[in-house]
């Protein structure tokens, strides 16, 4: 049973759309209205089309993910979320993370998702990755 309170909604959800792959049920918990920024992708989207585009690609980037919310702050309509996230590449490559995300709810739908992480974890060999794509010979 999932939870009425909009924080641990959105912890739960997310945890289910990483098992299942299929980012519908988070984006329900978007705003027509809201905004997606993504510093370390150099990106901010808008509205539920922005937060599908947003959780498809975030899917898509991995074989397997799965994050674990250490700790949630929250201060009236906003929630700050610290977590990790061990995941395995497309490429193959495992990797762990970790960032923060700030969470702005109205009306218990989110109107701001943004996310800090450590972008570093998925810098790599990127010929070698090439190759293991079959883009490089």
């Amino acid at each position: 049973m999932l939870s009425d309170d909009p924080s641990s909604l959105f912890i739960q959800t997310l945890k289910q759309i990483e098992r299942n792959g299929d980012p519908s049920a988070l984006v329900e918990l978007f705003r027509e209205d809201s905004v997606i920024d993504s510093p370390a992708q150099g990106r901010q989207l808008a509205g539920k089309d922005g937060a599908r585009r947003y959780w498809t690609d975030y899917l898509h980037a991995f074989c397997r993910i799965e994050s674990e919310v250490r700790q949630a702050l929250e201060f009236g309509d906003i929630a700050v979320f610290e977590w990790r996230s061990s995941a395995i590449l497309r490429t193959g490559r495992s990797i762990d993370y970790q960032g923060v995300s700030v969470v702005e709810f109205r009306d218990h739908k989110i109107k701001r998702f943004a996310t800090y992480y450590d972008a570093a974890a998925f810098a790599t060999d990127t010929r070698q990755e090439l190759v293991q794509l079959g883009h490089v010979a």
